[in-house]
């Protein structure tokens, strides 16, 4: 390897992660072709509970391959990176990778070989009593989405000490969909699925979704401030039934996304998933808080499916006290799309202001009208007649609509995730008090 190579490969192991994904999509030369297999973006789990997260790209015309590496700890912070290139030295015949692991740290190289499926180097070093050790370190291709990697280090004396080895699993696709999150004001949750915005586990690999949380950590770590990555990641915990995660993700959404101006569908799908979220919890000044911005930042919206779904949201969870008039505005305003939802929302505006034989008429007109489709409004609707039947002493008429809500509650699959929410807590208060 010439002098002005080295510099040149010297220069690119240390340019920024940016370089790297630009430079993805060029072929490799013969020499390095059987490493195609792992270029993209991996993920392993440490002994230390710590992830390693490492991209592999090629670069200058596919005569080089960079690796760039961090460790996170699970707040998400950077705790270790690793820079280096990897090409092929044809004085020695061998691949080497030239490393700086960190500024205060020299640079050091390890050589190795290649063959399909498999990638082996060696290192040598001097320990604290000046004797020589071995590293041996192997990369070996599992299936297209896993390899693992194994460490042996050898002593002066040809002892040998191994490691158990680390399962890496590619994460390209996911570290992707966070990036287009986080720069994308369009954009609530990843886009991992057929449709990302469905409380429907079985569209996720249990595994994408143990691994989008410590990379979505990450990006939040970077990105404090961004909205999208918390209603992300929100998401995600719900998906993994986390409650209390999900709830503190979404609450600290619903801060950073108040002044908003996104009143769109995704937009309010993840305000309603908050507000169910909080209630799931039962931490009632949680849910009285998120409700009071999220009713601030779409007081002002004429998108009619929108404002239907923040007054139910705002108005399903009885112990939480919270601004009536502003949640009647936007029910009214819903009133001007002739769909039964919008019946049931202002129903439920009524009965909480206690205007019950108004709020009877319009779970009449939203059941009568309730597509078969739909089930939970049904169910939602009935729950709502038993309350308002059980307040004005008709109890013939509350065992009815209780009856009939309750039957097509058992066994339901819903999907929709605050629809589960939504169903579940009107069931707890008509039960109460009898």
């Amino acid at each position: 390897m010439n002098a002005r190579t080295l510099i040149l490969l010297t220069t690119l192991a240390f340019s920024t992660p940016a370089l790297a994904a630009e430079s993805g999509a060029q072929p490799l030369n013969p020499h390095l072709k059987h490493h195609a297999w792992q270029l993209g973006t991996w993920m392993a789990k440490g002994g230390n509970g710590n992830h390693w997260v490492i991209s592999f790209a090629s670069a200058l015309d596919g005569n080089a391959i960079l690796l760039d590496g961090r460790q996170i700890d699970p707040r998400g912070a950077t705790v270790g990176s690793v820079h280096a290139v990897r090409s092929y030295d044809p004085a020695r015949k061998a691949l080497v990778t030239q490393f700086k692991a960190a500024d205060t740290e020299p640079a050091w190289h390890n050589v190795g070989t290649i063959k399909p499926g498999v990638t082996s180097f060696r290192r040598t070093t001097v320990d604290e009593e000046g004797q020589i050790q071995t590293h041996l370190t192997v990369d070996k291709e599992i299936d297209a989405e896993t390899y693992h990697n194994f460490g042996v280090t050898v002593d002066a004396g040809g002892n040998a000490t191994s490691r158990d080895p680390w399962e890496h699993r590619r994460v390209t696709r996911i570290v992707r969909a966070i990036d287009h999150v986080r720069g994308n004001a369009e954009a609530y949750v990843l886009n991992l699925a057929a449709n990302p915005y469905q409380f429907r586990p079985e569209q996720w690999a249990a595994s994408d979704l143990e691994m989008v949380v410590p990379l979505l950590s990450h990006a939040i770590h970077s990105h404090p401030n961004n909205a999208r990555l918390r209603s992300a990641r929100a998401k995600i915990h719900l998906l993994l039934n986390q409650w209390e995660l999900a709830a503190k993700d979404y609450l600290k959404f619903s801060e950073l996304d108040e002044k908003g101006f996104n009143d769109g569908h995704h937009a309010s799908l993840t305000w309603m998933d908050g507000a169910a979220a909080q209630a799931q919890t039962g931490d009632i000044p949680a849910y009285q808080t998120y409700v009071a911005r999220m009713l601030n930042r779409f007081g002002g919206s004429l998108n009619l499916m929108t404002v239907e779904r923040i007054a139910k949201s705002a108005l399903f969870f009885e112990p939480a006290k919270v601004d009536l008039r502003k949640a009647g505005v936007l029910a009214d305003r819903s009133l001007k799309f002739e769909w039964p939802h919008a019946r049931f929302v202002k129903g439920l505006v009524e009965f909480r202001s206690g205007r019950l034989a108004s709020a009877a008429g319009f779970v009449d007109e939203c059941l009568s009208r309730a597509p078969k489709q739909q089930p939970f409004l049904s169910i939602q609707a009935n729950f709502l007649g038993a309350l308002i039947a059980k307040a004005q002493g008709n109890e013939g008429k509350r065992q009815s609509h209780q009856a009939k809500a309750e039957r097509s509650m058992k066994d339901r699959a819903y999907g929709w995730f605050h629809n589960k929410v939504i169903c579940e807590a009107l069931l707890k208060e008509s039960k109460g008090g009898r």
